[in-house]
């Protein structure tokens, strides 16, 4: 008996400590030798299940993977009734909590670290109660505050021997990540500090968590280049340790600060890669910040429904997970977006609730933050006195903390509130100081702070100046757009804003005050230059592909100036650009022909939106219009074409803002006829745009048609309809899949009319009119191609918009945006015979972002859409007599226009003829056959 105590004894005092089996896991994870420490252990219980050591050993390894249910499994072996409370109990509490806030699961965390504390006093383990300690402290000090996170690391750091270095080192860097969130001036000490003892321990998680804190502390003091220098060191050192928690988390940092900076794509790329790895190692958290920081940058480039769908991930993530700091920037982002859509109370409610969060859990940023958002939506309100108050209490709170890093910002807040108050002359050193803070790289930020100073110029009658300014502006905006690899991100530049935004950012007041300060020229370029970049530069890549002889392609299309595009007008046209102002902004009015230009100052648009709504939908909907479209003509038009020469008959019309939604065809003019009377109108995304349209030499060939009508929508052998996504809009959802879409009888004969027109013509029916064909024809062998089918737009996001064709083959028979403009086309003519199919989302500076846009992009010369519901048979009638127009050799605008008289004459309303729009080149001409 006494031998066998003895054996015993010396096969306990054998047995590894718990904290040297999980620092043994940890090590064989971190060189990439996880999965043959776990099967050592593996092999091990299955000789002795009992075996302790093993079990702890093995869940360390599927923690540190990601098998999180597994690494559940052991240690709830190790917790269960009856097993000793040993030092393997307290890691395997220390495991699970780590394991949950892994998660985001801060709260249950929270709770099970007490647990390990409370293993720890019962086992007499000194380590293993430090250790939970120091990271129960994390913990607290995002869940409550971070003192109490020093008052228990205070207590670890009685338990810790003096010569422990692995432990002092986790102290010293928790330490640092307690105090960081509180902004305390020591930080950066304790970071360096724990960085040096990490690295003494071998330890490169722990030394990239150090080096993570010290980034944070660095990004405090306004050195954003330096604190994202440091997280790419951390990065590394947590990719070669394969710490896939800390290497999320450091991503999306670095995707944070890179959005601070203005570095949206490079930003992008990073979070993207922070959900990527947040995903496989189960980093809630992570996935959270990331999420947000995403919907950050959609919510500033104007992309709202993408901002809405990134901010639900975030909840989701966080939601449970008891982080006030992202409790209280979830609140200011919704508010952000509330306020975008008009619910201005709603936002104000959020803003308050984010600072009053903030403050009560001293998380600094985030207050000065909402006290900034709050004072936005008083500037906006024009409660100047209010704005200055919120203000003032955030450089208080931003100079409290030392948080340097706001200091360009508030000066510019305070610069936009002296130019609402029309004190040029107080503002311009204000924006001068704000722009000498703000780094190079923050493209965004310094266009804004240019145009801050072009404004104060124009308003104070410097036009000399003020011209400079917006124009080197323009410059250095177009020029980093033009750098940018991601489309998306190209087409939205000229559209963003901090959020929430304030409407007046000055730049269509220097337009204004350019144009009618003579210097009409200046005021162009400045508006045409940010129109449809991304469309001109498409044009002109689609051109140089179809021109063998064509000159290379630079990227970038230059835009057109004034003189070139009067050489360049077509005879007996004259082209009217409107710049859009908000905010108490004049909106700007173009009217160029050959001979002349002139600008003409029209009312904000601000109290024009309004009326332009209500017309539009009595125009649609078949109401009384005429009073509303009499008003709206004389606000918008009539000065400036009452003057225009007697030989022009065709407008091509540039819209801006809401006038994108606007039936010019049913404005009335002062002697009381409809703008379509006068005129042949059509619309174009920009001047600029426009001459390349012109430029293209006409088609001398015989046109050849190819027409889709009445497609068979039924669902393809063994192919599901598409799912539709999440966030679509009601209709997206109705047109999910072409599945029991209804038939539309009368777009067969509309196929067949058109094709009739023309030799060698193709009409596809029925199964035949597929967009599997649409896809393998080769297009480019077709003049015309003519779609009278179902539709569906979204008006808020481009890429949920389609048209309905037969499926099979492969495809589900829903051509969407990307689609269309992936096809290689020739073509003079594009018609979408459906419903809305000239809707879509309006994007600053690129228009109306549709089935359209693409079709112009891709090599298309002019595209007739619908702007709203037309009935099949009424669509035929249209389609035919436009088709007979152009068969007599009449321009495409001028067959459409014929086609709308005819109606007019026989006394159909504005909702049957104003419906279809020529977008495009007016002047098309189609060798048809009569």
């Amino acid at each position: 008996m006494l031998l066998s105590l003895a054996i015993s004894g010396v096969v306990a005092m054998q047995a590894p400590s718990a904290r040297a089996v999980v620092t043994s896991a940890e090590r064989a994870v971190a060189s990439d030798s996880g999965a043959v420490a776990s099967a050592r252990w593996s092999a091990r219980l299955a000789k002795a299940p009992t075996d302790r050591p093993a079990r702890l050993g093995r869940a360390t390894v599927e923690r540190l993977t990601f098998e999180y249910e597994r690494a559940d499994g052991d240690y709830a072996s190790l917790l269960a009734p009856g097993t000793p409370v040993d030092a393997y109990a307290v890691y395997a509490h220390i495991g699970v909590a780590t394991s949950q806030a892994a998660r985001g699961l801060l709260s249950p965390s929270e709770r099970t670290y007490e647990e390990a504390i409370a293993a720890a006093r019962t086992a007499g383990d000194r380590a293993g109660h430090a250790t939970a300690l120091i990271e129960l402290a994390v913990m607290r000090a995002r869940t409550k505050s971070p003192a109490a996170a020093l008052l228990l690391l205070d207590s670890a750091q009685r338990l810790i021997t003096a010569g422990d270095v692995p432990l002092l080192a986790k102290l010293r860097c928790n330490r640092a990540t307690a105090m960081a969130v509180s902004l305390a001036p020591a930080t950066r000490v304790e970071a360096l500090a724990g960085a040096r003892l990490a690295r003494q321990a071998g330890d490169a998680r722990l030394e990239g968590r150090c080096l993570h804190v010290l980034a944070q502390d660095l990004w405090r003091e306004g050195r954003t280049d330096s604190a994202i220098a440091v997280l790419a060191t951390a990065k590394r050192a947590f990719a070669g340790s394969h710490h896939g928690q800390g290497l999320a988390v450091t991503l999306q940092w670095r995707g944070s600060l890179l959005v601070e900076r203005g570095d949206y794509a490079a930003a992008r790329a990073e979070l993207r890669a922070a959900v990527e790895a947040g995903t496989r190692a189960g980093a809630q958290s992570a996935i959270g910040w990331a999420s947000m920081d995403l919907a950050t940058i959609a919510a500033a480039l104007g992309d709202f429904p993408a901002a809405r769908s990134y901010l639900a991930q975030a909840v989701r993530s966080h939601e449970g997970g008891g982080d006030v700091w992202a409790m209280a920037n979830a609140l200011l982002l919704r508010g952000a977006l509330d306020a975008e859509a008009g619910e201005v109370d709603s936002a104000r409610v959020r803003f308050s609730r984010a600072a009053s969060i903030a403050d009560k859990s001293t998380v600094a940023v985030a207050r000065v933050e909402a006290l900034r958002a709050l004072a936005r939506l008083a500037l906006r309100g024009r409660d100047f006195a209010l704005a200055t108050m919120y203000l003032d209490s955030a450089r208080r709170a931003a100079e409290r903390q030392k948080l340097e890093r706001f200091e360009a910002a508030l000066l510019g807040d305070d610069a936009a509130l002296l130019l609402a108050q029309a004190k040029p002359d107080s503002a311009e050193p204000v924006v001068r100081r704000a722009m000498a803070l703000t780094s190079p790289t923050d493209h965004m930020q310094r266009f804004r702070f240019s145009t801050m100073l072009a404004d104060a110029d124009a308003r104070r009658g410097l036009l000399d100046r003020a011209q400079q300014e917006i124009g080197d502006a323009s410059a250095a905006l177009d020029a980093w757009r033009s750098s940018l690899t991601e489309r998306e991100m190209r087409q939205l530049v000229f559209q963003w804003r901090e959020r929430p935004s304030l409407p007046d950012d000055g730049v269509a007041r220097v337009i204004a005050a350019l144009a009618t300060g003579g210097r009409v020229a200046a005021a162009f370029a400045v508006a045409d230059g940010r129109r449809a970049r991304e469309m001109r530069d498409a044009i002109a890549r689609a051109t140089a592909l179809g021109n063998a002889s064509a000159a290379p392609l630079r990227r970038e299309a230059p835009a057109i100036d004034l003189d070139s595009l009067r050489r360049v007008l077509p005879a007996g046209t004259a082209l009217v650009e409107f710049a859009a102002g908000r905010g108490g902004q004049p909106t700007t009015l173009f009217a160029i022909t050959r001979g002349w230009a002139r600008a003409v100052a029209l009312a904000s648009m601000d109290s024009l939106a309004p009326d332009v709504s209500r017309f539009s939908a009595l125009v649609e909907s078949g109401g009384e219009a005429k009073p509303f479209g009499a008003r709206l003509g004389e606000r918008l038009l009539s000065d400036a074409l009452e003057s225009l020469p007697a030989d022009v008959t065709r407008l091509v019309l540039v819209p801006d803002d809401v006038l994108h939604r606007l039936p010019f065809d049913a404005l009335v003019m002062r002697d009381g006829r409809y703008l379509i009377e006068r005129f042949a109108v059509s619309l174009v995304p920009s001047a600029s745009v426009a001459s390349r349209l012109w430029l293209r030499p006409p088609t001398s060939a015989v046109a050849r048609v190819l027409a889709f009508g009445d497609p068979e929508f039924v669902a393809g052998r063994g192919e599901p309809p598409r799912a539709p996504p999440t966030t679509a809009s009601t209709d997206t959802i109705a047109f999910a899949s072409v599945a029991g879409l209804p038939r539309l009888p009368a777009s067969d004969r509309e196929a067949r009319v058109a094709g009739a027109f023309a030799p060698r013509s193709v009409v596809r029916l029925r199964a035949a009119a597929s967009e599997w064909f649409l896809k393998h024809a080769p297009m480019r062998d077709f003049t015309i191609i003519h779609f009278a089918t179902h539709a569906f737009v979204d008006r808020w996001d481009a890429s949920r918009s389609a048209l309905a064709l037969a499926p099979g083959g492969g495809e589900d028979g829903l051509v969407t945006a990307a689609e269309l403009g992936a096809l290689r086309l020739s073509a003079d003519l594009v018609v979408l015979s459906a419903c809305r199919t000239g809707g879509g989302p309006i994007v600053g500076g690129e228009g109306v972002q549709g089935l359209a846009a693409p079709l112009l992009e891709s090599g298309t010369r002019a595209v007739v859409v619908t702007s709203w519901s037309v009935a099949d048979r009424a669509a035929l009638r249209v389609v035919e007599m436009m088709y007979r127009g152009m068969a007599q050799q009449r321009p495409l605008t001028d067959a459409l226009r014929d086609a709308k008289l005819a109606l007019l004459r026989a006394d159909a309303p504005p909702r049957e003829w104003a419906v279809f729009t020529l977008i495009g080149d007016p002047s098309v001409r189609a060798r048809l056959r009569p």
